[in-house]
């Protein structure tokens, strides 16, 4: 099943159920902003995720065309915590890909409205 897409990166292969993605950015600080709009979208969708705040440098090898402007990124993060949860994995990723997209769009409506 894919899990990354041109929008979200998938930070690590999910270790003992645990799946951690952050949204592709131009830097720590906007990366960490889309995954907090992000989370909160995804909560009027009824997909509850958790945040997680790592350090930048644990990501060097698959985060390193990120500006390194602030020490953190904040992560988007799902624990599939029982065997079933597996199957529900798909589902995860379709709203997730969805609301990504509408928060994309909305940042994109916003910039070209500035302009």
């Amino acid at each position: 099943m894919m899990l990354e897409k041109e929008s979200l990166k998938l930070l690590t292969e999910a270790i003992e159920e645990i799946v951690v993605w952050t949204p592709r950015a131009t830097s720590a600080s906007a990366a960490s902003q889309l995954a907090k709009e992000i989370f909160a979208e995804a909560a009027k969708e009824n997909l509850h995720l958790a945040i997680a705040h790592l350090p930048i440098d644990f990501f060097a090898n698959t985060c390193s065309e990120m500006e390194r402007d602030q020490e953190h990124v904040t992560c988007l993060r799902s624990c599939l915590m029982k065997p079933e949860h597996l199957d529900w994995l798909d589902d995860i990723w379709q709203v997730l890909e969805r609301v990504t997209d509408k928060v994309l769009h909305r940042r994109m409506a916003l910039s070209s409205d500035r302009r």
